[in-house]
Order: C-alpha cells, then sequence, then structure tokens
C-alpha cells in the first residue's frame, strides 16, 4: 500500500474532500491528520485491521476525540428521562438518552436517532445545554454535546444498548446510581427539574 511522507497509509488519511464539513461542524481542524477512532470502520476494511496491516498503535490512538451528543428531555411534570446502560462504558449506570455520532451524522440527525434507538420515542431537537468531554478506554476522550429536547411521538421503551428507561422526579434522580458528572453538569447548566 501506498505511504505517504510520514508513513502512514494511504487509506488511514482523510480525503479533505469528503470530511471537510463533517470537521467543520464538529470544530475540529482534521486537514491532514488521522481519521478519528469513530471513523476508522469507514476508511479502514475490518479485515484489514483485524489481520494486522495497519497499526493502530497507542501513541495513534492517544489524541482520538470521539463525538457523542445526550438529549436532556422533560416530561409536562417536570421529571427528566433517563436510561439505564445496557453495555460500556457505564454499563447498569443512569444517564440521559444519547451516544456517538455516525460518520457524517449532525448533531440533530445524531440525536433523534439515538433517543428513538434507545428510548422509542421521536422527540424535537432544541438549544445546546452544554458540553462535557470524558476519559474513555485507551486514551480516546468523549465529547459530549447535551441538547434539549421534546417529545414529539412514540411510547418509552427500552431498546439498543439501553436496559431499561424511566422519567425521573428529582428526589429519584438524587438516589439512582448516575454515569460520572451528569448531575454536576446537568446542575451547572440551569437545566435540572425542580
Amino acid at each position: 500500500m501506498e505511504a505517504d511522507r510520514a508513513g502512514h497509509p494511504r487509506a488511514c488519511r482523510i480525503d479533505t474532500h469528503s470530511t471537510r464539513r463533517s470537521a467543520r461542524e464538529a470544530g475540529q481542524n482534521t486537514v491532514g491528520r488521522l481519521q478519528p477512532l469513530s471513523q476508522l470502520s469507514t476508511v479502514l476494511p475490518f479485515a484489514a485491521l483485524r489481520q494486522g496491516r495497519f497499526s493502530l498503535s497507542r501513541r495513534n490512538l492517544g489524541h482520538v476525540r470521539v463525538n457523542c451528543i445526550g438529549a436532556i428531555i422533560l416530561d409536562p411534570f417536570d421529571r427528566i428521562l433517563l436510561v439505564q446502560r445496557g453495555h460500556p462504558p457505564g454499563m447498569g449506570l443512569w444517564s440521559i438518552p444519547g451516544g456517538r455520532l455516525e460518520p457524517g451524522e449532525t448533531d440533530a440527525a445524531g440525536l433523534r436517532r439515538e433517543v428513538l434507538e434507545e428510548t422509542g420515542l421521536h422527540v424535537e431537537v432544541g438549544r445546546l445545554a452544554g458540553t462535557v468531554e470524558r476519559p474513555g478506554p485507551g486514551g480516546v476522550t468523549y465529547v459530549i454535546r447535551d441538547y434539549l429536547a421534546t417529545v414529539t411521538g412514540g411510547t418509552p421503551a427500552a431498546g439498543d444498548d439501553a436496559a431499561d428507561v424511566r422519567w425521573c422526579a428529582m428526589d429519584e434522580v438524587a438516589r439512582l446510581p448516575l454515569t460520572e458528572g451528569l448531575l454536576d453538569s446537568l446542575a451547572g447548566w440551569g437545566v435540572l427539574p425542580r
């Protein structure tokens, strides 16, 4: 396989024409850098990775930032919608619905998809409430943008990687095992139910 001047296989490089918009939307200048880990499957065939033809060393992965979104959804009774995580990271912990963005997906489209997959609810995406960064395995950093959202249809039911879904009043939220920093972030952004 052909390599660039730095010795990276050309298949690992970003095509600046096809990703310029999504990189700009993510607020990152990724021209000339390695593709984010969350998008490697679109760049490198899985079989090639499994067969060891491409090197993904810790040195290369230590700077990977994975774009994620979350939905802060309140009902008319000031309860917040929470999901219990069914898979790592955060398995067994409660959090707001959300997850990783797919390659080329906008925050709004990703949020609608994740909420529907995890809860069975359709939502209208509102304003950005805040952004947090959380460390992940292998030096990965999850960049999580949380948006306010309003339910427009559907019936709550756990799905995808959610083990459970429920509307929670504040007294219940305080008793649940939550993902790290969730309560502090929501309180800091002024979006907690009363």
